[in-house]
């Protein structure tokens, strides 16, 4: 009965993983430049896993009248990632209104919306990115707009080479500080189960953000078909940098699974659930 139940646990964790490795949320807060300290110590709190504390300097930071849009996609990850689901679509239907013109509000949009149980609200959104940036191209060269515009191309059947040379590489060629590029870069590597580039461009971000607990995440999932040693050793990094990291639990608790720890993969389902009660892929 108890392998029966864990099995089950194991079909729910690839599922999420799946969303992960594409890329629908988590890394796409950052698609904007922040700026300002108090934005930044709110960034390192998610980054952190203090989701609940980032969640409150977001909260305090969004007057009535006034939603600058790096705070609101700040908002709606944290609310996303507490299973606080209709409060995350609110906010990004407030931010679409409020930034109509910013392919980064629409990508982030795109990925709440299917999280939130909205599908038929996130699929026009991939037509409206390209279309605003094929209508002013010259408008949408900053490396924010590029990698938005190309995960939305990719997802519209684009090919992925020309997509990572065309739009990433130029993205990088901008702004080498911009760590969203090498996320990007690297998940579309491993949907292309390309584990080898995937590895590369996660290693290449960590030359640029050596904290960032992403990195090394998309390092565990890269060696995660071949190396079990590399798999786990990125996946503590991860952990260590931010406990409360909801898809590195799950990864862990398929490790636990693969080696039949069935208690500790049912402790690490339990963390999960503790984040996010609501967690879809854990009911």
């Amino acid at each position: 009965m108890a392998q029966k139940m864990l099995k089950e646990m194991r079909l729910m964790t690839n599922h999420f993983l799946k969303s992960v490795a594409t890329g629908l949320f988590l890394s796409a807060l950052f698609a904007l430049s922040l700026s300002g300290a108090e934005i930044g110590e709110a960034r390192q709190e998610f980054l952190s896993g203090n989701y609940s504390k980032a969640l409150d300097l977001c909260e305090k930071a969004i007057k009535p009248g006034s939603a600058p849009e790096a705070w609101q996609l700040l908002l709606a990850e944290c609310q996303l990632t507490l299973g606080q689901y209709p409060e995350a679509h609110k906010t990004m239907a407030d931010a679409l209104d409020r930034h109509s013109l910013s392919v980064q509000t629409r990508w982030v949009a795109y990925g709440i919306f299917r999280q939130s149980g909205y599908p038929e609200l996130a699929e026009p959104l991939l037509n409206e990115i390209l279309a605003i940036a094929n209508a002013s191209p010259g408008n949408y060269r900053d490396p924010a707009s590029l990698v938005a515009i190309g995960k939305a191309a990719i997802r519209r059947g684009a090919d992925p080479k020309q997509i990572l040379e065309k739009l990433y590489d130029q993205a990088k060629r901008r702004d080498p500080e911009y760590r969203e590029t090498y996320l990007a870069a690297g998940e579309l590597a491993l949907d292309k189960n390309d584990y080898e580039l995937a590895a590369k461009q996660f290693r290449d971000g960590l030359k640029h953000f050596p904290e960032d607990p992403e990195f090394y995440f998309g390092l565990a999932q890269s060696y995660a078909p071949s190396d079990p040693a590399e798999l786990n050793s990125n996946l503590q990094k991860t952990l260590k940098l931010n406990p409360n990291h909801l898809a590195g639990l799950l990864l862990l608790t398929d490790h636990f699974i693969d080696s039949e720890e069935y208690a500790e993969a049912a402790k690490n389902l339990d963390k999960a659930l503790e984040i996010n009660p609501w967690l879809p892929e854990a009911w």
